[in-house]
């Protein structure tokens, strides 16, 4: 039941911020807060609907935790002392990615987050996500979220 109420105000939520965009241009920066709030809403909503295992959590701040290393299923399986099937069993069962991708995801959540919270250079995040190369952490980066990581960052509104 909370379920459907919650996935109801989502989508009443959703449904106002189209309708508003539709009717009204000149309230952009409302609009982007909207649409974040419905952003965290629907990320909220994800994970407290999917039960992740203890494993998957622990293997998520491990990423967190060491993201500017390069890192792969070895290094997952090893962290959990699991073998690297397992990692990928895991991953596919609960998350419906291969290890590889998910670690990306977190590195690239990470980034959105140090980008719209620090005033740290493009070059600095892209280290701190394991990345030697800015510019390829760009494309990685537009690649998984749409936008350059400039194009993001000057969207976000200022915190």
């Amino acid at each position: 039941h909370r379920h459907l109420s919650r996935d109801h105000a989502l989508l009443q939520l959703s449904d106002y911020i189209v309708q508003r965009a539709a009717r009204d241009h000149t309230d952009r920066p409302q609009m982007q807060r909207c649409g974040h709030m419905l952003i965290d809403e629907i990320c909220h909503t994800l994970t407290a609907s999917r039960i992740i295992p203890r494993q998957l959590r622990q293997l998520e701040h491990f990423i967190e935790h060491n993201m500017s290393h390069p890192l792969g299923v070895r290094d997952l399986a090893t962290h959990i002392d699991r073998s690297t099937s397992q990692v990928a069993r895991l991953c596919r069962q609960h998350l419906d990615r291969t290890p590889r991708a998910w670690i990306a995801e977190v590195k690239m959540a990470l980034s959105c987050k140090l980008l719209r919270t620090t005033r740290q250079s493009i070059a600095e995040i892209a280290r701190e996500a394991g990345y030697d190369d800015q510019f390829h952490f760009s494309r990685v980066f537009k690649r998984h979220v749409g936008l350059s990581p400039l194009k993001f960052r000057q969207q976000q509104p200022v915190l």
